[in-house]
């Protein structure tokens, strides 16, 4: 995929996020999110459960990932700070997604960090990992 249709798709995925955090409130059967560790524990479980055949929750695979990445992603904001930008370096593991930028501070300008590359430890492992390693993810 060249770079101007990763464009599109990213400008696609900023323009629903809303939708996609809508339909992870209806896949948690939740009114609202509150984005505490146990939450997300909850959320990691669920796709687990689901990414392999998302159609049982009526999703293809690509629309639960970009729920999970605008869940994850949200949480992450919510918690560290950041803002959402298209990763364009092609040599990097997540070209071409959303990542989230400038949420180490100023003393970290270039850091950044990729829901996409949480999906691939998620499908490998299974987990994000344990209560305490989720929490530091997102502390």
């Amino acid at each position: 995929m060249n770079l101007r249709e990763l464009k599109k798709e990213y400008l696609f995925f900023l323009e629903n996020i809303s939708t996609y955090l809508k339909r992870t409130k209806e896949i948690l059967s939740k009114n609202y999110l509150d984005y505490s560790y146990k939450e997300i524990e909850v959320f990691i479980e669920v796709y687990v459960n689901n990414y392999k055949n998302p159609e049982k929750i009526d999703l293809s695979y690509k629309e639960l990932s970009n729920i999970l990445y605008a869940y994850l992603g949200t949480a992450f904001v919510n918690y560290q700070g950041g803002k959402w930008e298209l990763n364009d370096i092609k040599t990097d593991e997540a070209y071409g997604t959303p990542t989230i930028v400038n949420w180490g501070g100023k003393d970290y300008p270039w850091s950044r960090i990729s829901p996409k590359v949480w999906r691939v430890i998620i499908e490998r492992d299974k987990t994000l990992g344990d209560y305490k390693t989720i929490k530091r993810i997102f502390q």
